[in-house]
This record gives C-alpha cells, structure tokens and sequence, in this order.
C-alpha cells in the first residue's frame, strides 16, 4: 500500500477553547481527547514508508493545546517532513514563536474572524481579538529580527453573516502584513448550516479515495476533513499500521459511492457544497496559486505557492 496523498492530518486533540459561530464543535458528540505520542509517532514512521511528506497537526481542536505539540513537531521534522498548523493563536504567545522559528515549522494560519474586538467576540466566543493580533505581529517581527524564512505566517478570514461589514477593511489591514491572506465564505460543514449556494453539481468527490488521509486522535481514519462527528469512518489505526486501511469494508463501500455517484447511503456527502461548484467562494488571496473563481488547491500547491 501507497498513500495516495502525501499529506496526513492528525487530530493531536479536539479540545478547544473558543464557540465560534461557524465551527460545528457544539455539535460534535464523540469523546474529547489527545492523541497518544507513541501511536503519533509509529504514525508517523509508517506513514513514511508509504509515501508521506506532509504532516498537519490539525482537525477539530486548538492544537496548542496539546502540551507535547513540539514534541510532535520535532520528530516530523528530524524525519524531513513539512508541518503545518491551522491555530486560532490565542496560546501562541512569545514562547510558541520563538519555538516555531527555532524548529523550523513551516508553515501556521491563524484563524481570525473579525476586524474588531466586538465582531470577533461575538463570532468566535473568545475575548481574544487584542492578543491575537499582538501574538501575530510579535511572531512577524521575530522572523524579520533573527531573518528566517519560518515560519510561513498566513491568516484564515471567513466572509460570514455578522462580519461582511468588515471584510474589506480587513483584507486592507492584513494583506502586506503577514506572508498570506485568504478570505472565504463560509461553508456549509456537511449540511450543518446553509451558507454557500452550489450551481454544477459533481458526481462524488475525489477525498474518501485520495485523501488527504485525517486520523483522528483516537486512531479513527475518516474521509473528509468536514465529518466533525466521525460518520465516515474507514478504519482505525491505533495499532500504528495503515496496511489494511483501504481494504476495510466501510473505506471500500464509500470510495465506490464516490466513484459510481450513488450517495443515497450517505446523507452527509449526498448534499455537502464540496459536491458543487462554487466559483464565488474564494473572495481574496495573495496565494498565486488561489485562484478567485477556482475551487481548491492540493496542499502541495499551498506549500510551495
């Protein structure tokens, strides 16, 4: 077996400390953890030999706060791989920057979802919008002052209801100041909310088959990066092997769904916005490769755009 991506994503916890509006965690009823450091690395090991090159240390949760998060990072990148971390940046103060220069991490988004204290409050129920911003600069300058390349520093804005007031303002304020701005509409989590309208619809979609490969804490291997519930499970690896991944009979079930375009067994897939085009989704990038009118982008690409 080869992975068909070289990109896994690993859930170290899905523990968090916000409510945002748009984030289905208050909906998530499976258990709460963080996953266990030998099985991430056998993970890891393994996943080597099969092809991996890229290691995301996030899914549904505030991956700092797991406290062996650079632990973590260290061993991916003493094997040569590229990291990356989407963050809602509320614990990444001076200490956390000056560690993901020192280790080298490639690259970190920040999810910020108001250009005021008052509209980020209410969209993402945390009163963090001063120390945020100021852990975001703070990490800018430290790159500039000890003038390394790491890590990629970008910021994650979605246009939504309670926040388009402010979106141009936003993209003013933040376009030159880190190394990458993208700002989306909102999408729909698998049917969850109703905020994106698709038009051509696709026959399946191309993730339970080609990745990226998202394994839960607990060692449960889902399909896509929107089930926050673990409804598409495919298998569970918490022997540390990936070997009989795809030959389980729930993984083979979806991937020929996908293939033939029958999603009657699967009510999530059969209505997610990922099945439609949505041209108007992406409405700022400084990222050459983010296209405005083009859905989606490999993580290959983002890496080396």
């Amino acid at each position: 077996m080869k992975l068909k991506n070289p990109e896994v994503r690993f859930e170290v916890t899905n523990h968090c400390n916000y409510d945002c509006v748009i984030c289905p965690r208050e909906e998530m009823t499976r258990t709460k953890g963080i996953m266990d450091f030998d099985l991430y690395c056998r993970l890891v090991d393994e996943g080597i030999k099969l092809g991996l090159k890229y290691v995301t240390l996030t899914s549904f949760g505030e991956p700092f706060i797991d406290k062996r998060f650079f632990d973590r990072t260290r061993y991916a990148k003493q094997r040569g791989l590229t990291t990356y971390v989407d963050t809602n940046g509320s614990i990444v103060g001076e200490k956390h920057a000056q560690q993901l220069i020192e280790t080298q991490f490639d690259s970190i988004r920040f999810s910020i979802f108001g250009g005021s204290r008052e509209t980020y409050h209410k969209l993402m129920g945390f009163d963090g919008y001063d120390q945020v911003v100021e852990n975001v600069e703070r990490l800018m300058r430290l790159k500039k002052e000890i003038g390394s390349k790491y890590p990629k520093v970008g910021i994650y804005y979605v246009h939504q209801p309670g926040n388009e007031h402010e979106t141009q303002a936003f993209i003013e304020r933040w376009k030159n100041a880190v190394d990458e701005l993208s700002v989306w509409k909102a999408h729909n989590w698998m049917n969850t909310y109703h905020l994106r309208q698709g038009q051509k619809r696709h026959k399946g979609c191309f993730r339970p088959e080609s990745g990226p490969l998202q394994i839960r804490w607990n060692g449960d291997a889902v399909a896509c990066c929107f089930d926050f519930n673990n409804q598409l499970v495919m298998g569970n690896v918490s022997d540390g092997k990936y070997d009989s991944l795809f030959e389980d009979p729930r993984a083979k079930k979806l991937i020929l769904a996908h293939q033939e375009g029958d999603l009657s067994d699967y009510p999530l897939c059969a209505n997610c916005d990922q099945l439609f085009e949505t041209p108007d989704a992406l409405i700022f990038s400084t990222e050459d490769k983010n296209k405005i009118g083009v859905s989606g982008n490999t993580f290959e690409e983002m890496m080396t755009a």
